[in-house]
């Protein structure tokens, strides 16, 4: 009887041993299994940043087609314009990012009179940034909405084709009338870019300012290749023509 008591301390210090060795080794196994998720974890991040960077590298534009088909109000703190920009992009043109701009202005401005003679709306636009009304030559022409002074092209469309050929302000009586006089005009015109130029908000929502210049009193007689023609210089129209009625743009996206 007494052996046995004796050996009865010795096996409960080898039970205890193995269950602390078990317990440890239990718990090192668990701390091994995370380390390894988190490795694996960061791994599989670390693929897929490389495989978008890829992609980019691949097609310098796919940042830009977010901008594809994308369309933006435009409208006036005074009310009198309405309009719309639209972004279309055909990444196999050398200038793929086309942007049209349309603005339609409600404002009986007056007929002005050409140096050549004769009464009209000579009007030129520029629209930009007001810093930079005075620079360059303008956006372009300034027109009378003829007829249908109610209609709006579809930009978007004008976009997609590259082309802002429009004749929804054209065939009525009034077109071929002298002495008509307009209350309604529109300012259309499209810029293309490259993935090096184009600034959506410099070049979309930064330009807030719309002015109508006078081109009448620089209006000269030239002859074109046989032709007899009237015409202003716009670069000299926006430098030193008169201002006649400006406009500031808000844009809704």
């Amino acid at each position: 009887m007494e052996e046995k008591r004796k050996k009865l301390p010795v096996i409960l210090i080898i039970i205890i041993i193995v269950i602390i060795g078990a317990g440890a080794g239990l718990y090192f196994a668990m701390s091994g299994g995370e380390e390894t998720a988190d490795e694996n974890s960061e791994t599989n991040t670390g693929t897929e940043n490389n495989g978008q960077a890829a992609v980019n590298a691949d097609d310098p534009y796919a940042d830009l087609m977010k901008y594809d088909g994308k369309t933006i109000d435009v409208s006036s703190t005074d009310g009198k314009v309405t309009g719309q920009v639209a972004i279309a992009i055909d990444k196999t043109e050398s200038y793929p990012i086309n942007v049209v701009y349309f603005m339609k202005v409600a404002d009986p401005l007056p007929k002005t009179t050409a140096a050549t003679g004769g009464d009209g709306y000579y009007y030129i636009a520029n629209h930009a940034k007001e810093e930079n009304l005075r620079a360059g030559d303008g956006t372009g022409s300034f027109s009378e909405a003829i007829c249908n002074p109610e209609l709006t092209p579809d930009v978007l469309d004008l976009a997609q084709q590259r082309s802002i050929d429009t004749d929804i302000y054209l065939g009525c009586e009034a077109q071929t009338d002298p002495w008509h006089e307009s209350e309604v005009f529109y300012h259309l015109y499209s810029t293309y870019y490259n993935k090096d130029t184009f600034d959506y908000s410099r070049d979309v929502i930064g330009k807030d300012k719309l002015a109508v210049f006078d081109s009448g009193p620089f209006y000269e007689e030239e002859t074109v290749e046989g032709y007899q023609s009237w015409g202003a210089d716009n670069e000299t129209v926006i430098k030193e023509g008169e201002i006649v009625a400006s406009y500031d743009l808000i844009f809704t996206e």
